[in-house]
């Protein structure tokens, strides 16, 4: 199965995007308003290329990167994605449990230390190369709360949200995916993590000189993650522009990425009072 995302429909959006932008920030808050030890798996899917047709297997947490926007549709039915999703959800739980027993048994700050790092990277490889490919694909809409992967639509408040709970990070995905943007960022990052960027090259600059991480940028009116890894930057979230839908693109080649007055990131997978929340199960409450 091929897909095709030509360059005049990408031009067509281009030429949209200050008209929607401005109605939605106006509408949305965050787009949203409505309302174990696990072995990585093999999906079958495409990268896209944004003006191209591009068709190649991959391997969760071994896919190519194409030096273009892409990201990863799983082509599997419907029926098979739920339950692949399910087991891939257990599989979180056991390892979280697991994780979070080695931790209470650390019985030094640097044994606590060890086991809070292996958290924090299985948290993060799990995310990225699990959890967020699943979803790559799943429909946008302003409205869109669905809690399945390519199952309905999701907005992009929606989309930060459920895909956080999906690994026992214990939110109310309803109450953070109707927060302002920004506010999203607030919830879940601790204040000493966050910085507020108003211009584009200058987050690329800040992100270029940190080490990876998994991030949360809250923007004018959108919101998504950040992932800095050794392949480059990429912005993973549920695109209102182009294949409208929830994908991986360089964020150099994002528009909704560079469409905004304001960033505001957050670090996510350093922030070790998260990683203890997720390990422990304790709410998170909701910051305004």
């Amino acid at each position: 199965m091929r897909y095709t995302i030509s360059k005049h429909k990408k031009m067509k959006y281009t030429l949209l995007l200050p008209l929607l932008a401005f109605t939605m920030a106006f509408t949305c808050y965050a787009c949203a308003t409505t309302s174990t030890n696990i072995e990585p798996h093999a999906v079958n899917g495409h990268w896209l290329q944004t003006g191209a047709t591009v068709a190649i297997d991959f391997t969760l947490g071994a896919a190519e990167v194409l030096p273009s926007s892409v990201y990863a549709v799983d082509t599997a039915d419907l029926a098979t994605v739920k339950k692949q999703y399910g087991v891939l959800k257990s599989t979180i739980k056991q390892q979280r449990q697991q994780l979070a027993q080695q931790y209470n048994q650390a019985s030094t700050d640097s044994s606590k230390a060890v086991a809070l790092q292996q958290a924090r990277q299985y948290l993060h490889q799990v995310l990225v190369n699990d959890v967020f490919p699943t979803w790559y694909g799943t429909e946008w809409d302003f409205n869109g709360y669905t809690n399945h992967p390519r199952d309905g639509q999701i907005a992009c408040g929606y989309f930060v949200s459920t895909t956080l709970k999906h690994t026992g990070i214990n939110i109310n995905r309803y109450d953070v995916a109707k927060q302002y943007s920004h506010s999203i960022v607030k919830t879940l990052c601790t204040s000493d993590s966050i910085q507020r960027i108003t211009n584009f090259d200058q987050l690329l600059k800040y992100l270029n000189n940190r080490p990876n991480d998994l991030y949360i940028v809250g923007l004018d009116s959108h919101v998504g993650f950040l992932q800095k890894s050794d392949e480059g930057i990429f912005f993973i979230h549920s695109n209102y522009i182009g294949p409208v839908a929830v994908e991986k693109e360089l964020a150099t080649q994002s528009e909704a990425l560079q469409y905004s007055e304001v960033w505001v990131l957050g670090h996510l997978m350093s922030n070790d009072a998260l990683i203890k929340k997720w390990l422990t199960g304790i709410s998170i409450p909701v910051v305004e």
